[in-house]
């Protein structure tokens, strides 16, 4: 079931404006975008041994993965004794990272201020719970557009895509 968000420019479009285009104006409008993830629109510009979160279920407990998101919420209580829980969204769902205080030490800038991360990491399976405990946390980097194939390639340059997606990406929901 979803939750209607009544916002007053929700049906608002915008006409024969390009995918990447499109999506950027609906993030400075409403804050939010209608058309799509932007993964979507980056997906063959993204580091070719991604894990999507769809498919993590698939992959078998302790096996190490890359994944990559848009940072959805960052966690640190104070009663976690130096962890850091980040909250993950690509175009097929959320995942949820484990970031050990050594790690945090280490990659804490990046931690804190990219709202697009790269991450490596291990994955933890406990009762149905799917985890990716971080060993590396990078700033999100796409790969470039003149080595894909032509056909492959987003329309726009997807390096100045990601920087307009960083500077008008939604804020996360930070704690602690």
């Amino acid at each position: 079931m979803e939750l209607p968000l009544n916002h007053p420019y929700e049906n608002f479009r915008f006409a024969d404006v390009p995918p990447d285009e499109r999506l950027l104006a609906e993030y400075q409008v409403l804050g939010f975008a209608t058309s799509g993830h932007p993964f979507a629109l980056l997906a063959e510009s993204l580091p070719p041994d991604l894990v999507r979160c769809d498919r993590l279920e698939e992959l078998d407990h302790g096996a190490t993965v890359q994944i990559a998101g848009l940072v959805v919420a960052r966690q640190r209580p104070e009663t976690a004794k130096g962890f850091t829980f980040v909250l993950l969204e690509d175009e097929t769902g959320m995942m949820n990272v484990i970031v050990r205080p050594d790690v945090y030490e280490r990659d804490r800038i990046v931690v804190r201020s990219e709202p697009f991360l790269w991450i490596l990491g291990e994955l933890a399976k406990d009762d149905g719970t799917v985890n990716i405990i971080a060993t590396e946390i990078r700033p999100l980097n796409v790969r470039h557009p003149q080595l894909q194939p032509a056909e492959a390639r987003h329309a726009a340059n997807p390096y100045r895509f990601l920087r307009s997606l960083r500077q008008n990406a939604p804020g996360s929901k930070d704690w602690g």
